[in-house]
């Protein structure tokens, strides 16, 4: 399957491209460093909400 899959590619360059173009995308909005960020702030946020929040000093 995988091998049929690398031949299509090979064989449809168009089709190739879209493909790497959806993927950098992709990779782009959910794995770039400002959205992990992003997320991060979030989370550190949520725990400093939290009523279960208890500095340690």
């Amino acid at each position: 399957a995988l091998a049929d899959a690398i031949v299509r590619l090979l064989d449809q360059p168009l089709l190739a491209r879209q493909l790497a173009d959806a993927a950098r995308e992709y990779a782009r909005q959910y794995h770039d460093w400002a959205v992990a960020g992003d997320e991060l702030e979030h989370i550190y946020n949520t725990l400093i909400d939290s009523k279960e929040f208890q500095p340690c000093a």
